[in-house]
C-alpha cells in the first residue's frame, strides 16, 4: 500500500478518535487510537524498507562504477604499452 494512503488513513483515525473523545465514547476512541498506532508502525516499516532499498541500490551503483573505472583503466594502460 502506498505511503500516501497510509498517511491519509492515519489522519482519518485521528479525526474519528477526536470525535469519539468529544462524545465521551472512550472504547471507540481507544480502538481508533490503536488503529492509528498500527498505521504508524506500518508507515515506519515501509519507510525503513524504502531507505534500505535505496542504500542497497546506491551501494551497487558505486561498486559497479568502481569496477568499470578499474576495467577502463586497465584497457587504457594496455593500449599505452603497445
Amino acid at each position: 500500500m502506498p505511503i500516501e494512503v497510509l498517511r491519509l488513513a492515519r489522519t482519518q483515525f485521528d479525526y474519528l478518535s477526536s470525535g469519539f473523545a468529544r462524545n465521551g465514547d472512550v472504547i471507540s476512541q481507544a480502538m481508533s487510537d490503536i488503529g492509528g498506532f498500527a498505521i504508524d508502525q506500518a508507515t515506519a516499516k515501509k519507510l525503513a524498507d524504502s531507505r534500505c532499498q535505496r542504500y542497497i541500490l546506491r551501494h551497487c551503483e558505486r561498486s559497479e562504477a568502481i569496477q568499470n573505472l578499474s576495467a577502463q583503466g586497465l584497457w587504457i594502460a594496455s593500449l599505452r604499452s603497445q
